[in-house]
């Protein structure tokens, strides 16, 4: 099994960073799925977080910790 390193990205302000920006949801979190996440982009930054708590707050990463995160997803390599 891979590991993924997430680090901190520097910001001014890591909390103010989201909150105008428009978050999508995923197609997939659609119908019974009780796996929902919604992304944001904000300058070299991405959120996620789980659209039915919206309010619990979120996960900020990097544009390449994400994409890193995302090709993992893919492949399987962080299934349990």
């Amino acid at each position: 099994m891979s590991h993924l390193a997430f680090r901190p990205q520097p910001t001014s302000d890591p909390a103010d960073t989201f909150v105008r920006v428009t978050w999508r949801k995923s197609s997939h979190s659609t119908g019974d799925h009780i796996e929902c996440v919604e992304l944001a982009k904000a300058s070299s930054l991405v959120g996620v977080r789980d659209s039915k708590h919206p309010e619990a707050g979120h996960l900020t990463l990097g544009q390449a910790t994400f994409a890193r995160l995302t090709a993992s997803i893919k492949t399987g390599s962080l299934d349990l």
